[in-house]
């Protein structure tokens, strides 16, 4: 049975594993757990016993409080503990190491995927009579949880621990990082490929049939990409990476140079003369220093219907309109480059 005073019980965790689950909502730990307290009822002279001073004695010869050590946060109601024995002393002195699992709802925050890191909190309480003398759990003078090499996982590290008590509730928190240098490398690569494929694709010139073949090919490229991330990214979470945002945006931009190049290419060959207002641009453009980017190709095959001077003004207006897209499209890439593709902790 309980003693009749008050019980104060040190808690030391010795973490031996962790792993979240496969939809990472689930954070489990693998550890033993370092109980020690005093029972004054258990006291002998070691003299009168032959100099025994220490006993390996079952649990169930004796009270412990280890059942009444809850995790209040668990998904279940009991975690798993493991031990028989206990090491019994002549001053009354328990220690008990018992091996426990125990497991928290933790969902992950998918923010900064592939480059996420995650806070999960462990807490434990005193589970039974309240109103009887009863045990307080409390974490030593040193550290609350030894680690020994543990706190390298498969795909996660443990980065930071905190550990404290709130109104006799013992809690840690294990920061936890995920190992994704491959995986971010696998993602960044085409994010930027598609990018300078893009970008690229306007440089073309806008007469020819290549630059929108190359448009399309970045268009389906977006969607094989997404079908990677799709795979590759944990599915049972409500917030969304911002790689897909920028993947997104992306695709926006693409599917717009695709309809940019193919108004462009059927204004190149337009027959009829081009409207006042698109002269007088180019006739202001024409005035400034600008006209030294925007020059017109050569005409190689001009339609006996269409002037040298009337397909001179197209062409004018049309890469006036292209050089002009092309750099907004690229200081947007770069934007949301530096805006939504996630970078390694250690480069932060």
């Amino acid at each position: 049975m309980a003693p009749e005073r008050r019980t104060n019980v040190t808690v030391k965790f010795i973490l031996k594993s962790f792993f979240f689950d496969r939809g990472e909502e689930i954070f489990s730990i693998y550890s033993w757990i370092v109980l020690k307290w005093n029972d004054p009822r258990i006291k002998w002279e070691p003299k009168d016993y032959g100099d025994i001073n220490e006993l390996q004695v079952s649990t169930s010869s004796f009270w412990t409080p280890m059942g009444n050590f809850q995790n209040s946060k668990s998904t279940y109601d009991f975690d798993y503990i493991w031990t028989k024995t206990c090491n019994v002393y002549f001053n009354g002195n328990i220690i008990c190491v018992p091996r426990t699992v125990y497991e928290i709802i933790c969902i992950s925050k998918l923010s900064d995927w592939p480059y996420d890191t995650q806070t999960c909190r462990f807490e434990f309480k005193y589970n039974g009579n309240t109103q009887l003398p009863r045990a307080v759990f409390m974490f030593g003078e040193r550290r609350g949880m030894s680690m020994l090499g543990a706190e390298y996982g498969g795909t996660w590290n443990i980065v930071d621990y905190k550990q404290g008590d709130e109104n006799e509730v013992l809690f840690f928190e294990l920061t936890v990082e995920r190992q994704a240098m491959g995986l971010g490398a696998m993602l960044t690569a085409p994010a930027i490929t598609l990018m300078l494929l893009t970008i690229s694709s306007m440089l073309l010139d806008i007469r020819g049939s290549t630059r929108l073949l190359l448009s399309c090919l970045s268009l389906l490229s977006h969607f094989i990409f997404l079908e990677v991330i799709n795979y590759s990214m944990p599915q049972l979470n409500r917030e969304t990476p911002t790689i897909l945002i920028y993947i997104r945006t992306s695709l926006v931009l693409t599917v717009f140079t695709v309809m940019l190049s193919f108004i462009l290419n059927n204004m190149s060959k337009s027959s009829k003369a081009p409207p006042a207002w698109i002269s007088g641009i180019n006739t202001w453009v024409q005035s400034t220093p600008i006209t030294y980017v925007i020059q017109s190709s050569p005409a190689e095959t001009v339609s006996e219907s269409l002037t040298k001077i009337h397909y001179n003004e197209w062409m004018d207006f049309i890469n006036l309109v292209n050089n002009l897209v092309t750099v907004i499209v690229a200081i947007l890439y770069l934007t949301f480059y530096v805006m939504y593709i996630p970078s390694p902790p250690s480069l932060v």
